[in-house]
């Protein structure tokens, strides 16, 4: 059976994330349904985005006004964003967003999540994390709400932040997904086109890891 390894940046305030990690799974089921022979191993790497942001987060819509410079750019940068995630199958809650929270402990979490559980775990562990932020506007920074991600997904352990190596890894921004090690994709693109990078890292010689898509 040939292997296909997956490799996907992230972090859980980027919303392209959220709408790639559903390109992914979109893409993960037709690429079964073309090779059902191939096994996929994925491997997740956190990529704090703002890992300087204080610790309490900030006022979420002043932070998009002083990033963006005015109201109207923030609607349109959030009307981009939502057309997109529709397309994707996803519903995002800007309005119930009232914090931009630092992520660091949010990471830590899935890094546990990891070490308890494996990928599945650490997967869940993601997908909890996207919900609670984007779906419900919970502030994915505080404590009382990452212990109740870490209940809800059966972590046990106690995650450590201190720990994180920020922007670890060949990514340069995310979402970003390396296939087999040789071809990479950068942003939140549709299913078909990480079909094509699959099947064209699945059909890579060795000798040719590390060449661009």
């Amino acid at each position: 059976m040939n292997t296909l390894r997956v490799d996907v940046w992230f972090d859980v305030i980027c919303p392209w994330c959220l709408i790639g990690k559903r390109s992914l799974g979109a893409a993960l089921k037709v690429l079964h349904a073309l090779r059902p022979d191939v096994a996929v191993d994925i491997s997740w790497h956190s990529y704090p985005l703002m890992p300087d942001t204080p610790s309490c987060g900030v006022p979420y819509v002043g932070f998009y006004l002083s990033r963006l410079g005015s109201s109207g750019a923030v609607s349109r940068r959030q009307a981009q964003v939502r057309e997109a995630a529709s397309a994707a199958g996803v519903e995002i809650a800007f309005e119930r967003i009232q914090v931009f929270p630092n992520t660091l402990a949010a990471h830590a979490l899935v890094a546990q999540a990891q070490r308890e559980g494996g990928a599945a775990n650490a997967e869940a562990t993601i997908e909890a994390l996207f919900d609670a932020y984007f779906m419900q506007g919970q502030d994915i920074g505080s404590t009382t709400v990452l212990n109740a991600v870490a209940e809800r997904c059966g972590i046990v352990g106690e995650a450590q932040a201190s720990a994180l190596r920020p922007h670890a890894g060949a990514a340069h921004g995310v979402p970003f997904f390396r296939f087999n090690g040789a071809v990479s994709v950068e942003g939140a693109q549709r299913p078909a086109m990480l079909v094509g990078a699959m099947e064209h890292a699945l059909d890579q010689q060795p000798s040719m890891t590390g060449a661009a898509w």
